[in-house]
């Protein structure tokens, strides 16, 4: 017999509410993400109540972003890579910064110009929460 597993959001679950008949909770606990089914096929539904504590917490905002530099720099000099981010949960934890797709290396914050390339800036917060902004920069 084959044993299925049915997925489920993440979230916790009422001591009181009971797992369908003929099913295991997969973790022991009030947080159930999949129970464990003699069944090889079937159908789950439940019903989460989260609670936001009041701050906003529970809506997890992603970052802002914008970069910042401009669309046309001088050729062959030195130009800073700047963005405007914040994160309105407080939780701001990097930027990276890539340059024709490719992630540029912690710490580089300049490069110099000799033609036109994409520029893309990734905010992330402490969450896992992302934006993404792109900018097309050349040179003069």
């Amino acid at each position: 017999m084959s044993h299925g597993m049915a997925q489920a959001p993440v979230g916790s679950m009422k001591p009181t509410q009971s797992s369908p008949s003929g099913c295991t909770a997969a973790k022991p606990s009030e947080k159930v993400d999949a129970y464990s089914c003699n069944e090889s096929s079937g159908e789950l539904s439940l019903v989460l109540d989260l609670e936001d504590p009041g701050d906003g917490s529970a809506l997890q905002r992603p970052p802002s972003l914008a970069i910042t530099m401009p669309s046309s720099v001088p050729c062959n000099e030195p130009t800073t890579f700047e963005a405007s981010a914040s994160d309105g949960d407080g939780d701001l934890a990097d930027v990276q910064w890539y340059v024709d797709g490719v992630l540029m290396a912690p710490g580089v914050e300049r490069m110099t110009f000799t033609e036109t390339h994409e520029i893309e800036a990734v905010a992330w917060d402490e969450r896992g929460a992302a934006t993404t902004d792109r900018r097309s920069v050349s040179c003069y």
